[in-house]
């Protein structure tokens, strides 16, 4: 069976389905089919477009796939039913979805474009992909579209989030229960694959639902574009046209880019090219995969852009002239002219015919010739180089599905198909074929809406093979759709095109049988048990009961207000019957008039009905009606048990007695067993304030459909509501996600929470009422250690003794010694001594202290055999570590024997002092082994001393996998637990002979190793790669490494090299290079590793360029014989160089020149000697200049366009990512502490005093201090300050104190400083509201823009700044990475993607880590950086702790430089963990050392928070004085002395990076305009303008009117250094005053620069910028300007504005006052004051007595007293 999975390249405004009968031939060449009535009946879809079709080959049934909606038609296209798939709240940079984890992005209602649409008879139901949650899949049943599951918990649930309606195709292989999907990634490879294979089972719930069907840790079913491929190529994509399989093959028609003629760039024209895809359909490591390029060419002319495709048999006539039999396949394809325009095609096209068999052919002969090792495998898009095909003995046959050693193939040649038919002008976008009778006919649907029928009896010429010979239209000017699909009888064809579906008129039921739904009466739909007694019966309650179980339909007419009181009942309260139908026992009654309406509440309501004879007027029969109401039971169980027969529809959520309101039949539940419910189990234990997930046990548990909400856990904690979102797993699991819970106080140990699980915003599964979670605090009430040990078992509490609390063990520090509980054996809580038992004294350092009936006997032997330790103290659990047992006295006795456990160890030898012997294998598994001696017949233990077994070592990867024949390269093997081997080793076997190489522990799980080489006996060497029979490690006794035949190790053939010149010996001059030839120096293996050459003249190395054939030399400036050595894997000589010097006389020349020449031809000798020497030293300077030059034009080149590049692409991405950020604010009392006394956490103004009577003293002196405060004139005091009031406002204490200060020119630092804080007090909710948005912005988006490039760890310095002296100059190379971080406490799964770089250290990297994880969370209530630890975890078992430095760290001369994702070799994709820090010896002396080297230059990375120093410097690195090393991150920063200038090539590159400045400028620029208009701006979103500002600007402008002063610029510089320079500034350098964040050193030099923007754009005076100002100022001199009329119009406006009166403020200050009064203790701040003025009682009182006021108000004598008051009580 085939399934396709093709759709329209675009949704156009109108989309049908059209349903056409074929009448397929009327050409004379052949008798036409039975005539089918052409009329059609139009079905419209109004409010969706149409993107996919398919047709059941059964039921007939068509199912349409379209944008929030799957359809399900009849034959008739009748619509039968409609599944809703959208809109949901969806963002496409949620990965993993919303429905999995909450996501950071804003999310949106979203349409769910249908991708793909098939039938999995199999399975009996519909496989629907979409666009939404990153392309997730559907699972729908046939019969009535009920949704049977929706993979998407995990990543490999996820196809593709693209839009695109047509870049997905389909196969589902029945045989194997696989579908294979290939879909367009849109560039997202770190996500999708393009083409997988994925399992159908029958539970859609499974966990291997839509899994991929093979996955370890090297292959899987999958095959991803490369990163490197989308780096080059960034339009690079593969979109799946058409898929189909046949015989034992899957294939698919593909469109890609055509790598060979794009150009690598992005702003250069794509070109695309088709390609056809095969893979065997049982092949689920994809070895079998080939692609071959498919084209089509009419008239010269090329056809390369797929369109459509159909896979078909052929008639007889059609077979016969192919040569083919009629059950051979063939293929017709529909192409566009040329190879550009993918998305808008040409309507040139042409339809083709291809055969599979030459398809088939082509590809085979393609294989054979790659496995005879001719040339190579040709898919550079895939592989990302070419790299040769392997010559490998095998027969390639029909069926033949590649091996595990080969790799997929790619064809070069085009395979072209035979054109049938050319249109030029309508543009085929669509095809479908048939047999009739014996011939092949052709349907083509085309992009103008017309129908093409094609008769195909041949290849043309004639051109009668291949005949048109009707074109219907089907809807004018719109396309039809790539979805044509026959119906099983092959009587009509169904075209998808807009909005509607056209069927024959005779497949439509007579239109009479139709009924209005409008006409139809209201039925009340309540039931009601009725009950007769019989007449003969006095007392109703005795007489005999008759129950009628069948229920009574009442026809009511509804009144208005029963819509609106849908829980409420209604019953007829008085009617009249007739009897209509006599019975022998019954009537049957039926009501004759209108009834009046009585509303009843409540499950039921009993009500009596008597009936009366209308002739003698008395009651003959009495009856009760019980009236029940299903809809008021709101849970299954309750519905379910009650007395009536009600039902319970889970889907809808409802209580009804009518079982056809249910939705689906799924839905309807009649029992207990049905209801979905929550499985009560034992305590649910939450330990307070930690992250963790909660999972439940359930039953039944629905899945929500579509456009219904998932699921959430509603926690009710002390009457707060938390919801949680959570995973339904399947219908019996769910999981409440990762958060965190508490509980306010410590007066109980545990709290019982009630909690519910929603889903659908309020629909409850049912639980036991009595099922709560129990939330519970360690160190609640339990304060003591043992307290802490009688804590429940379950809550897993422990003492620690560090802290001195209980606590989790993970949050203890260092558990292993420091956590105590219950578990441990020989607890205690304190250390006891027994020093006396009785009246006996016992020495416990003794040997041995024994208490027997009183007394205390020492039992101590100074010659017993006694150990202490052994070495190691672990190794694998197979045995074989050789363990030294060391103690005293152990050459004792004639034999000893040395067991672990119960198992002897092999004796090796002993001495006095230890043991040795080889481990055996431990048959009880990994753990603690107790050690004992067997010394002839004694035996010595030691209960301290115990042998650990642990799990073999593993292997996960090595690098390279490959070597030299020869061997002995180096290879870097990762794994576990390689530390407890002692002497590791790797081996090979070939040819039967083995060979083994030794290894280097670097770590627990790294080592190196020198490859073991290959015994090859043959004569000639071998052409292409060998693989050893065996490759393994051996580890001691652990038997599983010692093949690894799974790890493809391969050996190259050893490099050749030819000799020096024919003889063997080179004459060359000093300094000529030499160019040494050879073969296989470069082997053609995979990835980057090369061969390490070393080329030795004499003793002298060479600097080397190594190329395929010929490594190339400069040999050194010495003279004389010297041999060439090359050191490689091997070592050669080649031969002799004799370098000879041309430059200098010979001595016997010199004499017979002198000689006979004489002094004056000595001296012309000398000068063309000396002339020689600088013509040649001439030449060499100018050609290394001109190279010099050439790098740096290079260089200048790359560093602009990148500027360039960064510049045009960070502003978006970086604009994309501040959405939906959360403003950490701090509260207003630490806003204020910060601003006003920066530094300080505790400030005496928060604290209490301590003493009562010190309290009121210094309430007497708060009465005296209003009347101290200093004023030059006291004619010009305050009002409120006039008189002796002791209830002077705080609002008048400052704020007149200020205007007096400003109005008198007091001096500017005290005026200027409450100034500030008079601001600070008085604008925080302006920053809250307004303008801390905006700045917050920009701090996060420094903070973003900085961390997307290299930052040295050590200086500060950044790739990316806006300060020229932080800004890194030189070119760092570095690579994006993403890691998939599981956060603290998280479990797997719950992975978070995170971008980090591989040149960021660990701590970087766990900053990184911790900002994505905890984003939106304050940064003081997050775990810090230091307090974890970064494990990288590789496969199921390894771990490896990353530290910024370890053993590994690399130390070069005295520099030591940190470690980096490049160092460890962290790749792209990477599993990461944030795990507490776990504390060892050497962590210990290595965070000190590191802490310590760090603390010499922290405080220089730290600029001042004063406007006038906003450079900052780099610190200078001093060396260790112990170690005498230097730390380096990524630029050594060297001292003055020791500064190498370079030459001038040198000077010139470290300045072009300063474009780098300007790129970091323009992609901040939006947050800094955004942030100085909203500063500069009087209208706000929200808020209006502070009152401070405007009543402080009036009254500078009140006091320039008073003194006169008329010129603007004064009151322009009054004004700013008032508001902007003071508070502004301050707050834009340090926004830590006002968010709770962290603040680095690259941040605060970037904010710097924009602080001093401010600065400039204040000013009123001309900048006069030349080539010497500082870049800061030239950065933003552009736009000063511009800031400079924003801050006039500011001030303008403000002075436009009404003006403030003294009332108006004063009540605002009050108000202030009051809203605050509470934060600060005044009597702190008072006693804090008179502390200051005792300080300077002497002058103080001195001043009093010179005043004149003063006097007169005694003020000295009050101060002298209050003074003495406060002096006695202190």
């Amino acid at each position: 069976m085939v399934f396709s999975c093709s759709s329209p390249l675009l949704l156009l405004p109108l989309l049908s389905l059209v349903l056409f009968s074929s009448p397929i031939l009327s050409a004379p060449a052949a008798p036409p089919p039975p005539s089918v009535p052409s009329g059609r009946v139009v079905y419209r879809a109004f409010d969706t477009s149409l993107t996919h079709l398919t047709v059941h080959q059964s039921t007939g049934e068509v199912y349409v796939g379209a944008v929030n909606r799957v359809l399900k038609l009849s034959a008739n296209l009748t619509e039968l039913r409609s599944h809703m798939t959208g809109p949901v709240e969806d963002n496409a940079s949620c990965y993993p979805p919303p429905s999995v984890r909450s996501c950071a992005h804003r999310l949106e209602m979203s349409d769910n474009v249908n991708k793909l649409l098939l039938v999995d008879y199999i399975g009996n139901r519909l496989v629907a992909c979409g666009s939404i949650w990153q392309g997730v899949c559907q699972f729908l049943r046939l019969e009535d579209l009920f949704k049977l599951g929706e993979p998407h918990h995990r990543k490999e649930h996820y196809l593709s989030g693209a839009r695109e309606a047509d870049g997905m195709a389909g196969v589902i292989v029945e045989d194997h229960c696989h579908l294979f999907i290939g879909a367009a990634i849109d560039g997202k490879s770190e996500y999708f694959p393009t083409l997988s294979s994925r399992k159908l089972v029958v539970d859609e719930e499974s966990v291997d639902m839509f899994s991929l069907v093979y996955q370890d840790e090297f292959v899987s079913s999958q095959i991803k574009i490369p990163s490197d491929t989308l780096s080059l190529y960034p339009a690079f994509d593969i979109y799946y046209v058409y898929g189909f399989s046949s015989r034992t093959y899957v294939y698919f028609l593909t469109l890609q880019l055509d790598t060979q003629l794009t150009q690598m760039d992005a702003g250069g024209e794509n070109f695309f090219t088709s390609k056809i895809v095969r893979m065997c359909s049982d092949d689920t490591e994809f070895y079998s995969y080939v692609e071959f390029p498919l084209g089509c060419t009419k008239d010269g002319i090329e056809y390369r852009l797929v369109q459509a495709a159909y896979k078909q048999k052929p008639g007889r006539r059609l077979a016969q002239a192919l040569g083919l039999s009629e059950n051979d396949d063939i293929l017709f394809v529909v192409f566009s002219q040329g190879q550009k325009n993918r998305s808008n095609p040409p309507r040139e096209t042409v339809l083709c015919l291809f055969t599979l068999h030459d398809i088939n052919l082509a590809m085979r002969e393609r294989i054979r010739s790659c496995y005879r090792g001719e040339g190579r495998l040709s898919l550079p898009w895939l592989l990302n180089k070419e790299l040769p095909c392997i010559h490998t003995p095998k027969q390639i046959g029909d069926d033949f599905c590649g091996l595990v050693l080969t790799q997929p193939l790619g064809g070069l040649r085009v395979i072209e198909g035979q054109p049938l038919y050319e249109d030029r002008t309508e543009g085929m976008g669509a095809v479908a074929a048939y047999t009739y009778g014996e011939h092949t006919v052709v349907f083509v649907g085309t992009r103008s809406g017309q129908l093409k029928k094609i008769r195909v009896d041949g290849i043309p010429p004639p051109a009668e093979n291949a005949l048109l010979y009707e074109t219907v239209t089907v809807v004018e000017g719109k396309p039809i759709l790539r979805d044509m699909v026959f119906s099983p009888d092959h009587q009509y064809i169904y075209l998808l095109s807009d909005r509607q579906v056209n069927t024959p008129a005779e497949l439509l039921h007579d239109q009479s049988e139709k009924r209005s739904r409008d006409s139809s009466p209201f039925v009340c739909p309540f039931y009601f048990f009725f009950e007769f007694y019989s007449p003969k019966h006095t007392n109703p309650q005795t007489a005999e009961k008759q129950v009628y179980t069948h229920p009574l339909i009442l026809n009511l007419f509804l009144l208005p207000s029963r819509f609106s009181l849908l829980s409420h009942l209604m019953f007829c309260n008085h009617v009249s019957f007739s009897v209509t139908r006599p019975y022998i026992d019954h009537y049957e009654l039926s009501i004759k008039k209108d009834v009046v309406m009585l509303l009843i509440s409540g499950a039921k309501r009993v009500v009596q009905l008597s009936l009366r004879s209308t002739e003698t007027g008395h009651q003959f029969i009495t009856t009760n009606l019980i009236y029940y109401n299903c809809s008021v039971l709101n849970s299954c169980t309750s519905c379910v048990s009650s007395e009536f027969p009600c039902h319970w529809c889970k889907y809808r959520h409802i209580c009804t007695n009518n079982l056809q309101d249910c939705s689906f039949q799924e839905g309807r539940v009649s029992n207990m067993e049905g209801c979905p419910q929550i499985i009560p189990t034992s305590d649910i234990l939450v330990p307070a304030g930690m992250v963790r997930p909660i999972t439940l046990r359930a039953r039944n548990l629905p899945q929500p459909q579509s456009g219904q909400k998932n699921y959430e856990c509603v926690f009710n904690i002390q009457g707060k509501v938390q919801r949680i979102p959570a995973v339904r797993f399947n219908s019996s699991c769910i999981q409440c996600q990762n958060t965190s819970y508490w509980y306010e106080g410590d007066e109980a140990g545990d709290l019982p929470v009630d909690f519910s699980i929603v889903w659908d915003g309020d629909f409850f599964i049912d639980k036991p009422a009595s099922m709560k979670a129990l939330l519970y605090k360690c160190e609640a009430q339990r304060s003591s250690c043992g307290q802490c040990l009688k804590a429940p078992t379950a809550f897993e509490c422990g003492w620690c003794t560090e802290s001195r609390k209980c606590l989790l063990r993970q949050h203890c520090p260092s558990p292993e010694q420091n956590w105590m509980h219950y578990t441990r054996h020989n607890l205690r809580c304190s250390h006891p001594r027994i020093t006396k038992v009785g009246n006996q004294t016992c020495d416990l350092h003794a040997a041995g202290c024994v208490v027997e009936q009183g007394l205390c006997t020492i039992l101590h032997n100074r010659d017993s055999p006694t150990f202490s330790r052994v070495h190691p103290e672990k190794g694998p659990v197979s045995g074989g570590t050789r363990l030294t047992v060391m103690g005293r006295h152990l050459n004792a006795g004639s034999s000893v024997t040395v067991y672990i456990n119960k198992e002897e160890c092999l004796f090796v030898k002993r001495t006095d002092r230890e043991i040795v012997c080889i481990t055996p294998s431990s048959t009880s598994g990994t753990g603690e082994a107790p050690i004992r001696l067997k010394i002839d017949r004694a035996e010595v233990t030691s209960t301290d001393t115990k042998y650990t077994y642990t799990d073999d070592p593993t292997i996960t990867s090595i690098e390279p996998n490959w070597t030299i024949l020869n061997g002995s390269t180096l290879i870097t093997v990762t794994g576990t637990n390689l530390h407890t081997i002692q002497e590791p080793k790797v081996r090979a076997k070939y040819g039967g002979v083995e060979t083994n190489n030794y290894c280097t522990v670097v770590n627990d799980s790294t080592m190196t190793c020198l490859a073991p080489g290959l015994v090859y006996t043959k004569p000639d060497p071998p052409e292409g790669a060998l693989r050893p029979d065996e490759f393994g490690f051996i580890f001691d006794q652990v038997s599983s490494l010692l093949v690894l035949n799974s790890t493809p190790f391969t050996h190259y053939p050893n490099p050749t090299f030819d000799s020096l010149g024919n003889s063997g010996i080179l004459e060359v001059k000093p300094g000529s290079p030499i160019i040494l030839k050879g073969k296989n120096l470069i082997p053609p293996a995979p990835g980057n590793n090369r061969l390490n050459y070393t080329v030795l003249i004499g003793e002298s190395p060479c600097l080397l360029t190594v190329s395929e054939n010929q490594l190339l030399c400069d040999s050194p400036d010495i003279t004389g014989e010297k041999r060439v050595i090359l050191v490689g894997g091997l070592e050669y000589s080649p031969g002799m160089l004799h370098i000879y010097s041309d430059s200098a006389l010979t001595l016997p020349a010199i004499i017979g020149i002198g000689a006979g020449g004489g002094v004056l031809l000595i001296a012309i000798i000398a000068v063309l000697i000396a002339y020689k020497r600088k013509t040649r030293d001439a030449d060499r300077t100018l050609k290394r200049l001109q190279l010099q030059m050439d790098n740096l034009e290079s260089r200048v080149a790359l560093e602009c366009k990148e500027a360039f590049a960064e510049l045009q692409t960070d502003i978006q991405e970086l604009t994309n990512d501040m959405d939906g950020v959360k403003i950490p604010f701090l509260e207003y009392r630490t806003y204020t502490m910060r601003v006003m006394f920066p530094g300080i956490e505790e400030h005496p103004v928060l604290k209490e005093l301590d003493v009562c009577t010190i309290r009121q003293d210094v309430r007497i002196f708060e009465s005296l201090d209003p009347q101290l405060q200093f004023f030059p004139d006291h004619n010009n005091r305050p009002p409120c300050l006039s008189s002796f009031n002791p209830q002077i406002p705080a609002s008048c204490s400052l704020t007149d104190l200020i205007k007096l200060f400003l109005s008198n020119l007091m001096t500017e630092s005290v005026a200027e400083k409450m100034l500030t804080n008079w601001f600070t007090f008085l604008l925080h909710r302006f920053l809250k509201e307004c303008a801390g948005e905006p700045l917050f912005m920009l701090y996060c988006a420094i903070k973003q823009q900085m961390e997307k490039g290299p930052i040295d760890a050590i200086t500060g310095e950044a790739r990316y700044s806006l300060s020229e002296d932080k800004l890194i100059r030189q070119q760092i190379d570095y690579k994006q990475l993403t890691l998939m971080c599981i956060p603290p406490e998280g479990e797997v799964g719950t992975e978070v993607p995170v971008k980090v770089l591989n040149c960021d250290t660990v701590t970087q990297v766990k900053d990184k880590l911790l900002d994505a994880v905890y984003k939106g969370i304050p940064y003081s209530q997050r775990p810090q950086a230091d307090d974890m630890d970064l494990e990288w975890r590789q496969g199921r078992l390894t771990r490896i702790i990353l530290q910024d430095e370890d053993v590994t760290t690399k130390i070069e001369s005295d520099w030591k430089r940190l470690n980096t994702l490049a160092h460890y070799q962290v790749t792209d994709g990477s599993v990461v963990a944030l795990v507490q820090k776990q504390v060892s010896a050497y962590n210990i002396a290595n965070s000190f050392t590191f802490t310590r080297s760090l603390s010499r230059y922290e405080s220089l990375l730290r600029t001042s928070s004063s406007p006038d120093s906003l450079r900052s410097r780099a610190p200078m690195i001093t060396p260790d004085q112990e170690t005498g090393t230097k730390l380096w991150h990524l630029v050594k920063n060297h001292e003055h002395s020791d500064q190498r200038e370079g030459d001038r090539g040198s000077k010139m590159v470290s300045e072009i990076y300063l474009t780098r400045l300007l790129a970091t400028k323009g992609t901040l620029q939006k947050f800094v305009d955004d942030l100085f208009e909203t500063v500069f701006s009087t209208a706000h979103r929200g808020s209006a303008l502070p009152l401070a500002i405007k009543y402080m600007f009036d009254f500078l402008d009140e006091q320039a009117d008073k003194r006169q002063i008329t010129d603007p610029d004064v009151r322009h510089t009054w004004k700013s250094n008032c508001l902007p320079l003071r508070f502004w500034v301050n707050v834009i350098k340090n926004p830590q005053f006002v968010f709770d964040i962290h603040k680095s050193s690259i941040t605060d030099a970037c904010l710097s620069v924009v602080a001093q923007t401010f600065m400039d754009s204040c000013s009123t005076s001309e900048h006069r910028l030349g080539k010497d100002s500082p870049s800061n100022k030239l950065l933003y001199a552009k736009d000063i300007p511009n800031y400079k009329s924003w801050v006039e119009r500011y001030y303008r406006d403000i002075a436009k504005m009404p003006s403030i009166s003294d009332q108006d403020m004063d009540a605002y200050l009050v108000e202030q006052s009051r809203l605050h009064g509470n934060e600060f203790n005044t009597l702190s701040a008072l006693s804090e004051l008179y502390f200051y003025i005792n300080k300077y009682k002497e002058e103080i009182l001195t001043a009093l007595d010179r005043d004149g006021y003063c006097r007169k108000h005694k003020l000295r004598h009050k101060l002298e007293q209050a003074i003495n008051l406060m002096s006695g009580s202190s």
